[in-house]
């Protein structure tokens, strides 16, 4: 639904461990069908994703016997996805302090 509503101003990050799932392929598809730039966070260099993508993160991760490789995959994007936002904050700057300031209010709100 969301992806109907950007535009040429706006990026999609598309998320996929395998980079083949076809509801997120769609997604893909649709953002660049509406000239939405794509970031792409995949497991997979040569996924079906990375080729929708305009720009490719990937997210290696290894199995391990202790946590499966979606855990750390997860972990993985997560990561990805916070960089991107620090970087885009600080990019911007005063112009997110309003937002930051009312992530950390509801952060607070749900301490004890």
């Amino acid at each position: 639904m969301q992806a109907v509503k950007l535009g040429e101003d706006d990026c999609g990050i598309v998320v996929s461990h395998s980079g083949k799932n076809r509801q997120t392929l769609k997604i893909a598809e649709t953002l660049k069908q509406r000239k939405v730039p794509v970031i792409g966070i995949t497991g997979y260099p040569d996924s079906p994703l990375a080729s929708h993508s305009d720009i490719t993160f990937v997210s290696l991760s290894d199995e391990s016997n202790y946590r499966s490789e979606g855990m750390y995959s997860l972990i993985a994007q997560m990561t990805i996805i916070d960089t991107l936002f620090m970087m885009a904050t600080v990019r911007m700057g005063p112009a997110t302090e309003d937002t930051i300031q009312n992530v950390q209010n509801i952060i607070e709100s749900t301490r004890s």
